[in-house]
């Protein structure tokens, strides 16, 4: 998550400063341990996602949509629990080879 917070410009506004992403506002954790949700649509963000956004395996929403995010689309192949994936009204520019492969719940 902290990777996630790098590589996209995020308005001070979104109030992601804590060091623990579980309190960040339009997240949502299981126990205070794994995220579940990213709910950042519509939040006029920038910049490009990050390949170890697969490492959040317990992931179950993924919204992003209406933003500027760039570049390609990292893998999400180890998110077998990732139900929700919305990603329309960005500028994605290409797709990584087996984007779809290991996304059984979606």
């Amino acid at each position: 998550m902290l990777a996630l917070r790098k590589s996209l410009t995020a308005p001070a506004s979104l109030g992601w400063s804590y060091p623990d992403p579980c309190k960040w506002p339009h997240m949502v954790c299981f126990e205070s341990n794994w995220v579940t949700r990213i709910q950042i649509g519509h939040q006029g963000l920038g910049g490009m996602l990050p390949p170890d956004l697969n490492a959040l395996t317990q992931l179950e929403h993924l919204e992003l949509q209406f933003n500027g995010i760039f570049g390609p689309l990292p893998s999400l192949s180890d998110l077998s629990s990732l139900q929700v994936l919305m990603l329309s009204n960005n500028q994605f520019d290409s797709i990584s080879a087996g984007f779809f492969d290991g996304l059984s719940s979606l």
